[in-house]
């Protein structure tokens, strides 16, 4: 029962740092002109160089429509470019405009390095945080939902 108790505070804990985190996000986004969803798009297009809009929806665990309205916002903006798919003629790809990695280049490790020094994390709680990740995502299987 006391395991329960502890799984009950981790769950609440954890919504804590999410709602945390966001609100953070929030803030750093918008010093640049950017919704959250915005930025997370950007920054996974710099890891994802050429993306389509189902693939960037399931990276993100967002729906197709939320995804789009974000990128069409981007696409008015010149951020992002969509093209055909030469693959498949139905879907498009996308990717970062030259103004868009211009923006992009920074602004996302800038905002990490913001949390960590809120979060007043060390060197050592960061590796123990992502041990204690690591397996918990591999016993949960959480990695093959994303």
């Amino acid at each position: 029962m006391a395991d329960i108790v502890k799984l009950k505070e981790i769950t609440r804990l954890t919504r804590k740092l999410r709602r945390f985190e966001r609100a953070m996000l929030r803030d750093h986004a918008r010093q640049h002109g950017l919704t959250p969803n915005e930025l997370l798009v950007m920054d996974t297009l710099t890891d994802y160089p050429i993306i389509s809009l189902s693939h960037l929806a399931g990276i993100l665990q967002l729906n197709k429509s939320t995804v789009s309205t974000v990128v069409d916002s981007l696409i008015e903006r010149r951020l992002i470019n969509k093209q055909t798919d030469p693959d498949n003629l139905s879907r498009y790809q996308l990717m970062l405009t030259a103004t868009g990695e211009q923006l992009t280049t920074g602004i996302y490790e800038t905002y990490l390095a913001a949390l960590s020094v809120r979060l007043q994390l060390t060197p050592q709680t960061i590796d123990e945080a992502l041990l204690l990740l690591r397996t918990v995502s591999q016993q949960g299987k959480l990695e093959a939902q994303s």
